[in-house]
């Protein structure tokens, strides 16, 4: 809708510009740092998993982020993709859990079942 100019984006939450949208200012480069929201996708396996289990996952979840099918589908909705270890992940996903779980309760949002 953007390219067809249905619509105007204005800024990217993304920590940087994204290629598909290289015209479009990220909130951080208009002046709102604390803005920067990062979307993310990942597997995650119950802990105690087999190691050789996760790295099966990790080569096979690589092997297809390697395709060009599966990266142009991923940037054709603004995204991109990473790939990595489980370490990298996991360096990763811990700030990410410490940052939301922080603005969770600071929000004083309470979930009902």
């Amino acid at each position: 809708m953007i390219a067809a100019g249905k619509l105007r984006a204005l800024a990217l939450t993304a920590p940087s510009r994204l290629p598909v949208l290289s015209d479009v200012p990220t909130v951080g480069e208009a002046g709102f740092p604390d803005l920067i929201i990062q979307d993310w996708f990942g597997f995650l396996v119950k802990a105690g998993t087999p190691n050789e289990i996760v790295i099966r996952l990790n080569e096979a979840t690589n092997k297809a982020l390697a395709k060009p099918r599966v990266r142009e589908a991923i940037e054709k909705m603004a995204a991109e993709s990473a790939g990595g270890t489980p370490a990298v992940f996991g360096s990763f996903l811990h700030p990410q859990l410490a940052h939301w779980s922080r603005v969770v309760k600071e929000s004083g949002i309470k979930m009902h079942q």
